[in-house]
């Protein structure tokens, strides 16, 4: 299978072992690189596409133990930061307590060139610069989707 899009062509070569993920090599020109696909083997050109280099990460923040109200002071603000980024966010929402209603944290995957971008993203937010969220447990790592959405993902 190959396709051509932006100046790159594709060719997908299928998993020979069930378990194993299949290879995808791209080719612009002279230049060749390679990449296997995630374990359900599924691939989207426009998000598999060498030249926009982006990522999925996850970014997992705990609230500090007194911060409810201040999230609560700080929500629309944070909204309306997660509305208006240039950033893609891919999911997003809170982390909740036992009780399944009590916010006690946030969870977000986004779509970014790098871990820096997404630390800077982060670091934007309303709920950061006000301290909801307990900076110690803020953590933020490379994503693999394998399951689950699929609007472009």
């Amino acid at each position: 299978d190959t396709t051509d899009a932006k100046n790159w062509s594709y060719e997908l070569y299928p998993s020979s072992r069930f378990s194993l993920p299949a290879l995808v090599v791209f080719h612009r020109a002279q230049e060749v690189v390679w990449s296997q696909l995630p374990y359900n083997n599924s691939f989207d050109s426009t998000v598999a596409n060498p030249e926009n280099n982006l990522m999925l990460y996850a970014i997992y923040c705990l609230d500090r133990s007194d911060a409810l109200q201040t999230r609560l002071d700080h929500y629309e603000a944070h909204r309306t930061y997660l509305g208006t980024t240039p950033v893609s966010i891919v999911l997003a929402g809170p982390v909740a307590a036992a009780d399944g209603e009590t916010p006690i944290g946030s969870l977000m995957v986004v779509d970014v060139s790098n871990q820096e971008q997404a630390a800077q993203f982060n670091q934007g937010d309303p709920f950061y610069q006000s301290g909801v969220w307990d900076r110690d447990t803020i953590a933020i790592h490379p994503f693999i989707k394998r399951r689950g959405w699929t609007e472009g993902y």
